[in-house]
């Protein structure tokens, strides 16, 4: 089950008051290797080597929109956009 972290973070127009933001914790990491083959078990009627192809062609054609300026809406899993961060040293 998924864990929270708060976490306190300073006005970025440097007035003083803090803001609180939810972070998901994160457990582990599932590498593309195991994510297929939870994919492709036995009986599934999926062979590895289709789960690699449909996943790296969304990886890309994903990464297509969100250069042209589009969001992506996977039903049942979100919605993909691009967004810009700051650094402290920047």
């Amino acid at each position: 089950m998924a864990k929270y972290i708060k976490q306190e973070m300073p006005d970025i127009n440097g007035s003083g008051e803090k803001k609180c933001y939810y972070r998901i914790q994160t457990q582990s990491n599932v590498s593309m290797r195991e994510l297929v083959e939870h994919i492709s078990y036995p009986g599934s009627g999926l062979d590895a080597g289709s789960v690699v192809h449909v996943l790296q062609s969304l990886v890309e054609q994903i990464s297509k929109e969100l250069a042209d300026g589009n969001s992506v809406t996977i039903d049942g899993l979100g919605i993909f956009k691009a967004s810009l961060g700051l650094r402290d040293e920047k």
